[in-house]
């Protein structure tokens, strides 16, 4: 680190670096000094070709050096302006910031909680909030109408590339509102921010339902940028001879298909397999089947396949999938869901595989999921999609006396580019709607009011319809920043494993201490996972 003290000027015409921020001006150094100095780093920190870094552990272990790379300053400055654009639009809007406890009750939301004993209290502990949902209702309930935060949430779940256990969420509630108001307020924002940040202006949001998405798209987080609709052509293909098909439909199988526009090219037997090792071995699915169109025609390897199928079957299977030579046909026979669910994986593989991408951005909002959610096999779970204090479609004791199947909730995700950025819902306001929901959820009346008692009994003193929304400020700078891993936008993330590579942590604590807290650590078996 050295200090320089000379003369600013202009450099010399035809020696500018516009790569720089400083990159018109050059120093006459008058005086230089040391301030203090350095080893040599453990890898470069100029090479700005990613290809040339490396590996991730390395980096996150030397984070500190890492940042000072061009990339992650880019990256971090980006997500400084979008919390700064945030605040200004919301401030604007008549919202204040107002904050909630990082202590809590442990309440269930769908990941495991980070707990925190108490040494003052013995035997009882904290949780760390996997969100403000509860306190952002009470302040709702107190006549603060317009609240938000960027609030530090904490869930302890399975890692992928779009997750860490501490995040930060633009937390959104407002009263006296109803879904449209909710929309309206995001889209707003997200059209600022893609207008002041990316220069990108004229964006569409588009809608879903929640079933359309899984019935076209296979996920409910769907990525627009390319096609490739699913389509169920079982009454097709159970006119042709092809063994596979003919059982899974006897077994009650559905077969769907989607159709992956000109690339027959460009797609090799190779890839093709990489594809169906993927589907059986990391999906779970029984295989794929992958037909060229040809001539009008299909073409299959092995051909004994397509010729399973008369010629008839074969031109009404190309023309309902409005197929064109070079086209490829991809189906897969599964129960309903899980078809769907594997299709909607192979067409989100073959967009990256192949760049299949038409434009540079997807906006959809989905909109009324189940209120329960449904496993594969499409059996309803008595665990809610959202959360258990998302109102229903309809807000009355009677709707909620239907098979649960049949219930849906008020509620709303943003999905861009295929990654959900936010999620939200109108609440529930009403006592006995809330008493309800709980007792579908499984709950007596005494777990409902040891859990939620405090909430419930806040209804009972008039609480206003209120609803709001909460996006992920990673994982929006991730998908801004055009970054694969929300580590890249994050200032010291943890790893897969949870893992902390700058401090080690976490760590054993002294014996000490936990004798304090009262706690007795509890060695787990090998192959043992905590569940």
């Amino acid at each position: 680190v050295i200090q320089v003290e000379g003369i600013v000027r202009k450099r010399p015409k035809g020696t500018e670096d516009d790569s720089y921020p400083t990159g018109s001006i050059e120093v006459v150094a008058q005086d230089i000094r040391i301030l203090s100095e350095s080893e040599t780093p453990p890898f470069e920190l100029v090479e700005e070709k990613k290809s040339f870094l490396p590996s991730e552990d390395v980096r996150l272990k030397w984070r500190f050096l890492d940042l000072r790379r061009r990339d992650m300053i880019k990256n971090l400055s980006l997500k400084n302006e979008i919390s700064r654009i945030v605040r200004n639009f919301l401030w604007r809007h008549g919202f204040w910031e107002i904050e909630t406890p990082y202590l809590v009750r442990s309440t269930p939301e769908g990941a495991r909680d980070f707990i925190v004993p108490v040494r003052a209290i013995p035997g009882t502990f904290y949780a760390l909030p996997q969100s403000p949902q509860l306190y952002k209702q009470l302040l709702m309930v107190s006549g603060m109408d317009r609240y938000f935060q960027f609030a530090r949430c904490f869930r302890d779940e399975d890692l992928r590339e779009s997750r860490q256990p501490e995040f930060t969420q633009i937390d959104i509630e407002m009263s006296f509102v109803d879904k449209e108001d909710i929309i309206s307020l995001v889209e707003l924002m997200i059209k600022e921010l893609w207008s002041k940040l990316l220069g990108v202006r004229n964006i569409e949001f588009k809608r879903l339902k929640y079933d359309e998405a899984i019935k076209k798209y296979g996920t409910d987080k769907p990525d627009l940028r390319y096609g490739m609709e699913i389509r169920d052509v079982t009454h097709i293909v159970e006119k042709g001879e092809y063994k596979v098909f003919r059982k899974a439909i006897e077994q009650g199988a559905r077969i769907k298909a989607i159709r992956t526009e000109g690339i027959a090219d460009r797609f090799t037997s190779k890839d093709a397999q990489r594809l169906i090792d993927y589907v059986i071995n990391v999906l779970k699915g029984k295989g794929l089947t992958w037909i060229i169109v040809k001539d009008n025609d299909l073409v299959s390897i092995p051909q004994t396949i397509a010729e399973s199928f008369p010629r008839e079957v074969r031109v009404e299977l190309i023309q309902y999938l409005d197929a064109r030579d070079g086209d490829i046909l991809f189906l897969v026979a599964d129960k309903e869901l899980k078809a769907l669910s594997i299709l909607g994986e192979v067409r989100r593989r073959l967009a990256e595989m192949l760049n299949l991408y038409r434009q540079d951005w997807s906006f959809v909002w989905i909109l009324e999921p189940p209120y329960f959610k449904r496993d594969l096999d499409g059996n309803v779970l008595r665990s809610p999609t959202h959360h258990p204090f998302t109102s229903p479609l309809e807000v009355s004791i009677e709707y909620l006396q239907q098979p649960l199947e049949k219930i849906y909730a008020n509620a709303y995700d943003l999905v861009i580019n295929g990654e959900e950025i936010g999620g939200g819902s109108i609440r529930i306001h009403d006592p006995e709607i809330q008493r309800k929901i709980l007792e579908l959820l499984g709950y007596t009346e005494k777990e409902a009011e040891q859990r939620f008692g405090f909430l419930i009994n806040a209804f009972r003193y008039g609480a206003p319809p209120h609803g709001g929304l909460a996006i992920g400020l990673d994982r929006l700078a991730m998908i801004m920043a055009r970054e694969r891993s929300i580590r890249e936008v994050i200032a010291f993330p943890k790893t897969k494993n949870f893992y902390s590579p700058v401090d080690g942590a976490p760590t054993p604590v002294d014996e000490a201490k936990l004798n304090e807290l009262g706690i007795v650590v509890i060695k787990r078996r090998e192959g043992e996972n905590g569940d």
